[in-house]
């Protein structure tokens, strides 16, 4: 789950894949000290997509690795995916100042 104020972050990291061509991760966001959200376009097989997912610091070594807390998504679904998140964060806002 994605706080909501770490929405406004999210969408930009979203955003950032508009266009992407190199495989990687485009926007990491701090969600503890130990987890992360990483933003990005992978490679599975011959399948490219794009990703967001929660990354945690392992407890075996010095590395991050990926959860299996994320979503994948085709690429032309970015500008969707970052409208209906805008829409969901302008929503809680307006419940939050009621």
């Amino acid at each position: 789950m994605v706080k909501p104020e770490l929405l406004p972050q999210v969408i930009d990291g979203i955003e950032l894949l508009e266009g992407v061509t190199e495989l990687g991760t485009v926007a990491t966001i701090s969600k503890s000290k130990r987890d992360e959200l990483q933003v990005g376009f992978r490679e599975f097989g011959k399948a490219r997509y794009a990703e967001l997912r929660l990354w945690y610091q392992s407890e075996t070594d010095e590395g991050k690795k990926p959860s299996p807390k994320g979503v994948t998504f085709k690429l032309d679904l970015v500008d969707s995916l970052a409208d209906a998140l805008r829409i969901a964060h302008e929503q809680l806002v307006s419940e939050k100042s009621l």
